[in-house]
């Protein structure tokens, strides 16, 4: 299985394969994760990167179900720019795709992102309404 790992640069974001770069986000880019409820405390990564890709991947994970005739499980996502990205977000990321640290961990680290970037640009009243939820 190769070796995938993200890392900060002045540029944006970096994506590795076995320690060879193989593309790059700019600092405007979308990127975010998909994950699948496995259970309350379980979930697995379904898929990283460009927010086309994620999409892509959420709408064949539920053709997939459909054409079974089955419902699919239940599916998360969460989308930031690249430039709200921390470098302990990514660190987490690594060990995630490592196999070092749960995924559940990554999920919710993205969905803080998430949240805190919706606060930020969201009107007054409307964010009160948000943190009072």
């Amino acid at each position: 299985m190769p070796d995938i790992r993200y890392h900060i640069v002045p540029q944006g974001l970096m994506m590795s394969v076995n320690g060879e770069p193989t593309f790059w986000f700019d600092r405007k880019a979308s990127f975010g994760i998909l994950w699948e409820h496995i259970d309350d405390t379980q979930i697995e990564i379904l898929r990283h990167g460009r927010v086309e890709m994620i999409i892509e991947r959420e709408a064949s994970f539920k053709a997939f179900y459909t054409e079974l005739g089955t419902e699919a499980p239940r599916a998360s996502k969460a989308f930031v720019t690249v430039e709200q990205l921390d470098h302990e977000t990514i660190d987490t990321l690594n060990r995630v795709l490592a196999g070092e640290e749960r995924p559940i961990v990554i999920a919710t680290a993205m969905q803080r992102l998430a949240r805190q970037a919706l606060l930020r640009v969201m009107p007054a009243h409307k964010r009160y309404m948000l943190e009072a939820a």
